[in-house]
């Protein structure tokens, strides 16, 4: 579920089990889909939890953009990219689709504008 309604200053909150997690939505370098689950990369860690990533996508707004039907990234922490996969400023490299590149230099182009 998600708090707030920017990237800059939202939460992501996690429920799993008996726990609950609240993570601000600026410390997400990217989600990525496993199966059911979706994992949470942040600088210094990973959250697993139960979703999916079409409503995680439909829910998130600017600075995060799906790139592939498993990843979804948060354009602040993009260093380099090319036609089929993105090199974050962690050291991590993603992929994108073929079909995503258009629209995503468009949308990292405004992102970057500001």
């Amino acid at each position: 579920m998600l708090e707030g309604k920017s990237g800059e200053t939202g939460r992501l909150i996690v429920k799993r089990r008996s726990s609950t997690i609240s993570i601000p939505l600026s410390d997400i370098y990217y989600f990525e889909s496993m199966g059911r689950k979706l994992i949470v990369n942040l600088k210094d860690r990973k959250v697993e939890y139960y979703g999916k990533i079409s409503e995680m996508a439909n829910c998130l707004g600017m600075p995060f953009y799906r790139v592939h039907r498993s990843f979804i990234v948060n354009m602040r922490y993009i260093s380099h990219y090319e036609r089929t996969n993105i090199d974050l400023v962690n050291g991590e490299n993603i992929l994108m689709s073929k079909y995503k590149y258009q629209e995503f230099k468009k949308a990292y182009t405004r992102f970057i504008a500001g």
